[in-house]
């Protein structure tokens, strides 16, 4: 149980060592910090430092009794407040950042990510680049690959896509066609490509972008290209592809 929770306080954002220090507060307040290095193992100078960064952060605040000071936690729902407080300062520094980008740069750009985290990275920027274009049009070639990879995300970005009023032409393989996984939809038009044709991996042609998804179990990465020459080239073969497709 603690274990879990410290995990999930990591992923939240906390070292290891204010995971369970904080811990430690909640299961007893007000408690020295000789006591806290013999409950969590943690050196008794490191448990000084890291009570002092929780105390920058708001979720540990300190009292003396009898010359001797003590420590005690925040309430918990003190984190929501940082991330409150977070999502402010970026909602402010967003604008600026992307100010800096230097626009007129020309050229190839090429980024890649690893990892599932990585294509979520990569589906985030379909959505943020869509939303700065007029013609929202998606050209994908996939399988039904990464939403068994993503079963709880991808729906969730599907959603937000069509929150976008962001149309779409899908090719699957053929034998996707049973699967009734991705259908034809207002927004969503369906081609399938006959038998021979089956994709080891997925592309998603957006604006002067492409995104490319390898899912396979042992090596899962993804890569953005960003190129005019490029796009437009790939374009034209999807389109012919698209054009030989069957409904």
């Amino acid at each position: 149980m603690d274990k879990n929770v410290a995990n999930l306080l990591i992923s939240y954002g906390l070292t290891s060592n204010e995971s369970n220090i904080y811990i430690c507060l909640l299961k007893k307040p007000e408690i020295a910090v000789f006591e806290i290095s013999q409950k969590t193992g943690i050196p008794r100078a490191t448990v000084y430092i890291t009570l002092e960064k929780l105390k920058k952060q708001k979720l540990v605040s300190s009292l003396k009794k009898n010359n001797i000071q003590y420590f005690t936690p925040e309430n918990p729902s003190r984190l929501q407040t940082l991330i409150k407080e977070k999502d402010d300062i970026l909602s402010e520094l967003l604008p600026k950042l992307n100010s800096m980008i230097d626009t007129e740069r020309g050229g190839t750009d090429v980024k890649m990510y690893t990892g599932i985290d990585g294509v979520k990275i990569v589906l985030q920027d379909i959505l943020e680049t869509m939303k700065k274009l007029d013609n929202r049009i998606l050209l994908a070639a996939s399988n039904s690959e990464i939403l068994n990879r993503l079963p709880s995300y991808f729906p969730h970005w599907l959603k937000e896509r069509e929150g976008l009023n962001i149309r779409t032409k899908l090719i699957l393989p053929e034998t996707e066609r049973i699967k009734h996984i991705f259908e034809s939809n207002m927004l969503r038009e369906v081609r399938y490509l006959s038998s021979g044709f089956d994709f080891k991996a997925t592309i998603e042609i957006y604006g002067n972008k492409i995104a490319i998804f390898n899912l396979k179990e042992d090596e899962v990465y993804s890569i953005i290209i960003e190129s005019e020459p490029i796009i437009q080239t790939l374009k034209q073969f999807f389109l012919f592809a698209w054009e030989n497709a069957k409904s």
